[in-house]
């Protein structure tokens, strides 16, 4: 399955998968899920799906109603997807 496909699919279940987490939680929680469901993904690979999602969800509004308090670029520095 290309990168592309599998981001579509994480989103798609997003509120399944990530319900209630906040912008640096998902990103840890994507992290994990992507290297366990995903091994064969480089970490290139995942770095560009996980960076697809946020991107995805952030365009729909994912965390809009949430309130709770984390914001997208407060954590985004520094991200790094080590092996």
């Amino acid at each position: 399955m290309s990168p592309k496909k599998i981001s579509h699919e994480i989103a798609a279940t997003a509120d399944d998968l990530f319900g209630g987490l906040s912008p640096s939680e998902l990103r840890a929680a994507l992290t994990e899920h992507l290297q366990r469901h995903y091994p064969a993904l480089s970490a290139d690979e995942r770095q560009s799906v996980r960076d697809d999602v946020i991107a995805i969800l952030r365009d729909e509004g994912f965390f809009d109603s949430r309130g709770n308090g984390d914001s997208w670029d407060s954590d985004s520095a520094g991200d790094s997807d080590e092996d």
